[in-house]
């Protein structure tokens, strides 16, 4: 088929290798795939029969190049293979023959398949969008208007196949869904007959964007957390059930746990015709997804609601599937118990028993004042404050690699509100760590104003290392002032662009031209920053690489985590006011360079150059005074200078707590003690000292071998 396709092209036109290449990736691809070896292979086979002739032609300034023709013989073929009855609509399809065999993988697995494959078929018909261009374009050169009419056609068929594909995925990934869920209502029922102790839990995710969702990550957390509330509470007494998530179907104890993503369903809006009550009562009209889910939300003991802040509310889709339980409660009016509203709609299931869990984060600085709507919505289907919320304001800095530190910080009290929540209930302390900002108003605004990448005054848009140094600047800490102000000159060595950052009593301040003097300057490739913000490799390493230079005053890098904190003590109380959007909605992100905070405690604390800086700093005299007691005590008198000196090295332990105590501590420790008690033994002094001396001089040498010598050591960790 690709040597009638090649003839096909030379009889429009005399053409190189590299140009039928080039007409079959750009025109088409929507019907056939042809590698360039292929393409050159055929091209030998044709002219070895005499279909295709090879000319020379050298060029001047350019590689030479072989033209290939079409001859009379070749010109035959081709019209004896169009003329060639019955169409060749060969079955061959590598995705069936891989589809027949996927019962031997997981469920989730394939669903990530044919996920993939419908993102593929939709990328592929964004392409085809040029392909016109390139038809009008050929057949003007051509000027043969007829042909150009059958190279639609092959368009039209490209779109309408790529068009099917992208249903039949979607069709698949619906059928399989429902699967799963039959069986996870089957299960439940084996499970009531066999015994009791197994918690159902359904989590909801309504976010458009799926499992990328910020706010998915604090609901992954707090099942996670429920998990090992569970295990802790029920130990190993209870049988392992399964429980399908994202990463598969894993063992788990005493908890059954089925995801419901809504932005992978068809769930249509309410029509409002009361079907469900008259006509055919328990049961919608609309055949989609939702009886499905509704099997599921009567299945599951506890039900987790995950969803952003759409406009004060929830998400669409979200607001569909609650509309559609209708068909879950009568028709007739009846009191509100609740004390929410003036009326409502009895149960047409016992759903006593059953608790609700709301999981929201939003694009405000704070959560506090921003749901009320979504607070009066669910206390009118759960009962007033009958049900436990977790709402975060600055949701999009989930997704900021740099900030990580922070969020992770605030994603194990999620965690921790999910294990005691499976134990009884979230306790107020952790309550108010839910309830603390992230990061200041102030820092979170400045971050995420800079995130646009747009100026202010004139509207145009920054370059991304002005939009970086912006959002690193927002993450000063004012109150961490030295007394005067600082100028932190950042040099994009790639970029050819400099800016500089002004600390001061009042905030931080970037200038893009009229620079004064910098306090310190640093020369860096704005990618290589990025990694070292990011985690990917640390700022030491970085610098003992030589992959950027400081110039200046040393002292802003030993202090960064210090100045750039991002929070400081006491400022984590909620505030009464928002930032802008729904924290799932924007497609920017605030970043920055995130810093050690003297507050964290759950996470190992990494500093902004990242290297990992402990809270306690490092102390250099407890290397120092073991050896300086020896050395000056030893000579004067060996019994007295080795019980000195062992008296020095038991009483260093104190000093650690203040200080973090380091390898190099407890070696010199070490061979003191040693060097003493040989000395108590009776060895004489002219060669301990001496011994003591060299050992000292080893150590030191040794370190300098090391990726990071004993001095860097102790001048990176806070040195005194």
């Amino acid at each position: 088929m690709l040597k009638h396709g090649i003839l096909g092209l030379l009889n429009y036109q005399d053409m190189t290798g590299y140009e039928i290449n080039t007409v079959f990736r750009d025109s088409l691809c929507y019907f056939w795939n042809a590698q360039t070896s292929q393409i050159y292979r055929e091209l030998q086979t044709l002219e070895q029969k005499g279909w295709v002739t090879k000319c020379y032609v050298a060029q001047q300034g350019k590689p030479d190049k072989n033209v290939y023709s079409v001859t009379g013989e070749g010109r035959t073929e081709l019209l004896r293979w169009l003329s060639e009855e019955g169409p060749d609509i060969s079955p061959r399809a590598p995705v069936l023959m891989k589809v027949f065999f996927m019962g031997e993988r997981s469920r989730a697995e394939n669903i990530r398949y044919f996920e993939t494959l419908k993102s593929y078929c939709e990328m592929f018909l964004r392409s085809l969008a040029a392909v016109p261009e390139h038809i009008a374009s050929y057949s003007d050169f051509l000027g043969d208007k007829e042909k150009a009419l059958y190279w639609q056609m092959t368009v039209e068929y490209g779109l309408q196949n790529m068009k099917m594909h992208i249903q039949w995925a979607e069709s698949c990934i619906r059928r399989r869904l429902k699967l799963a869920a039959d069986i996870c209502i089957c299960c439940a029922a084996e499970g009531q007959e066999r015994g009791q102790g197994i918690m159902k839990i359904l989590a909801i995710n309504g976010s458009p964007k799926g499992g990328s969702s910020n706010t998915w990550k604090l609901t992954r957390r707090f099942l996670e957390g429920m998990r090992e509330g569970l295990a802790e509470t029920q130990g190993k007494g209870l049988r392992a059930q399964r429980s399908r998530s994202q990463d598969g179907w894993t063992e788990e104890t005493g908890i059954e746990i089925e995801e419901i993503q809504v932005n992978r369903l068809e769930i249509r809006p309410c029509l409002g015709c009361f079907s469900c009550w008259d006509k055919t009562p328990g049961k919608c009209c609309i055949q989609d997804d939702m009886r499905e889910v509704i099997q599921k939300l009567l299945w599951a003991d506890v039900t987790v609601w995950s969803f952003p802040l759409y406009y004060y509310t929830v998400p669409g889709g979200l607001k569909n599937l609650i509309d559609r339980q209708l068909p879950m409660v009568l028709p007739f009016m009846a009191d509100n118990q609740e004390g929410t509203g003036s009326g409502s709609h009895p149960s047409r299931y016992d759903m006593d028993g059953k608790r609700h869990v709301l999981i929201s984060t939003c694009g405000f600085y704070s959560a506090e004042g921003n749901y009320d709507g979504v607070r009066s919505l669910f206390d009118h289907i759960c009962g007033k404050d009958a049900y436990t919320a977790v709402f975060c304001g600055q949701g999009e800095l989930f997704r900021v690699p740099e900030l990580s530190q922070r969020t992770g910080e605030y994603l194990e009290h999620v965690r921790q509100a999910g294990r005691e929540y499976a134990q009884g209930g979230v306790r107020p302390e952790t309550k108010e760590k839910l309830s603390e900002l992230l990061y200041p108003k102030e820092v979170f605004e400045s971050m995420a104003d800079a995130s646009w990448g747009i100026d202010r005054e004139t509207g145009e848009r920054e370059s991304d290392a002005l939009v970086f140094t912006r959002q690193m600047a927002a993450l000063y800490r004012k109150e961490s002032y030295p007394g005067k102000d600082m100028v932190l000159e950042m040099c994009y060595t790639d970029l050819d662009e400099c800016y500089q950052v002004i600390l001061g009593k009042e905030g931080s301040r970037v200038i893009t031209d009229g620079f004064g003097a910098a306090t310190t300057r640093i020369e860096t490739p704005v990618t290589v920053w990025h990694s070292i913000a990011k985690g990917e490799i640390r700022g030491d390493e970085a610098l003992m690489k030589h992959l950027y230079r400081v110039k200046g005053d040393f002292d802003l890098m030993l202090n960064w985590d210090r100045y750039f904190g991002g929070i400081g003590e006491g400022e984590g109380a909620q505030g009464t006011s928002g930032a802008a959007s729904g924290a799932d909605a924007g497609g920017k992100t605030a970043g920055g360079i995130p810093g050690r905070r003297e507050n964290a405690r759950a996470l190992p604390e990494t500093g902004a150059l990242g290297v990992c800086m402990p809270c306690k700093g490092t102390n250099m005299n407890i290397l120092l005074i073991p050896w300086i007691v020896f050395w000056a005590a030893v000579p004067i008198d060996g019994r007295w200078g080795s019980l000195a000196s062992l008296a020095a090295c038991m009483l260093l332990p104190l000093l650690f707590y203040r200080n973090r105590k380091t390898i190099y501590d407890i070696l010199s420790s070490t061979l003191v003690t040693g060097f003493a008690v040989c000395s108590l033994l009776g060895a004489p002094g002219r060669l301990v000292v001496p011994l003591a001396y060299f050992s000292f001089g080893v150590m030191w040498t040794a370190s300098c071998t090391r990726r990071i010598p004993l001095t860097a050591y102790y001048s990176m960790n806070q040195y005194h």
